[in-house]
């Protein structure tokens, strides 16, 4: 499966749990196929890889948008 897909899919199962108040997160990843591990890490705030920036960068995506529209308009 694609990460995007599954990043995709941990992000339904997130709606879900929250939708279901009484929903556990183990009950959720066993439910949805999804890894508890990760499906954790998403409820308690953390980034996705992909999402995350490298301190190398200088400006943010927000900034960089900016930028580029302003460039090109």
């Amino acid at each position: 499966m694609s990460s995007q897909i599954q990043e995709s899919k941990i992000i339904l199962v997130i709606e879900a749990i929250q939708a279901a108040k009484n929903m556990s997160i183990r009950t959720a990843a066993k439910t949805y196929n999804v890894p508890r591990t990760t499906l954790t890490d998403r409820v308690n705030g953390r980034v996705a890889r992909p999402e995350k920036r490298n301190a190398r960068y200088n400006l943010t995506l927000n900034e960089e948008e900016m930028i580029i529209k302003y460039v090109l308009d």
